[in-house]
């Protein structure tokens, strides 16, 4: 007789085996469920941090698309359910041909709203908004031909192809306390400088194009226009 012990083979019940195969795929759902939190987690929390952040100016200057024309501004509200407003504004040309300062502007609704509001903007308020222009500085003439003159999208019969009409979306802009300045570049002084302007733009599609309306508005009250002569 052969007293060599007896190798046991054990075999795994139908049990446990389940179990073990359970624990890989709990972990992936586990990363799959952490990585789709985060993901939700930047998604909400991006409008504040675009509007804490520096991002703020990166995409109004985006959403501009001139590289003659620089933006930024102080602060924003870009929440997905609250108005949005900016605080703050200004744009300048890189040739200081154009400046354009605001104190506030304010929306009555969100920009997601605005964004499925089928055209249908709503009222905006601007407050304390400056335009300064500067006439007779000397353009960049890289868009000039050989002979000086300025190129234009011209066909092969020498005419000037029409722009495209675009619609304009239906909105009330309110202005407040507005304030226009237009010297020459020659003088430090402006030759025309308008001081708390208050008025009310409208526009509204219709079925053959947009209207745009301007509220009647008053300008240079009770202001002089020529110094009187002393007698």
């Amino acid at each position: 007789e052969d007293h060599f012990p007896k190798k046991r083979t054990e075999t795994m019940s139908p049990e446990t085996s389940p179990a073990i195969d359970e624990a890989p795929s709990r972990s992936i759902r586990k990363r799959i469920l952490t990585v789709l939190l985060v993901i939700f987690l930047l998604v909400l929390l991006a409008p504040t941090i675009i509007a804490r952040t520096g991002l703020r100016d990166w995409l109004i200057n985006a959403a501009i698309a001139d590289d003659s024309l620089t933006a930024s501004t102080q602060s924003a509200s870009l929440g997905y359910l609250v108005p949005l407003s900016v605080q703050g504004f200004d744009l300048r040309a890189d040739d200081g041909s154009l400046r354009v300062e605001m104190n506030s502007m304010k929306c009555e609704k969100s920009w997601l709203m605005m964004l499925f509001s089928n055209g249908e903007l709503g009222t905006f308020r601007f407050r304390q908004p400056t335009l300064r222009l500067v006439t007779g500085i000397q353009s960049d003439d890289s868009n000039l031909d050989d002979d000086g003159r300025l190129e234009t999208d011209a066909n092969s019969d020498g005419a000037t192809e029409p722009s495209p009409i675009k619609s304009i979306p239906t909105l009330i802009a309110d202005v407040e306390n507005a304030r226009v300045q237009i010297r020459s570049a020659s003088r430090t002084e402006p030759a025309i400088d308008l001081q708390g302007v208050n008025f009310t733009i409208r526009s509204e599609q219709i079925d053959f194009g947009s209207i745009v309306e301007i509220y009647p508005t008053t300008i240079l009250d009770e202001q002089p226009l020529t110094p009187r002569s002393e007698e």
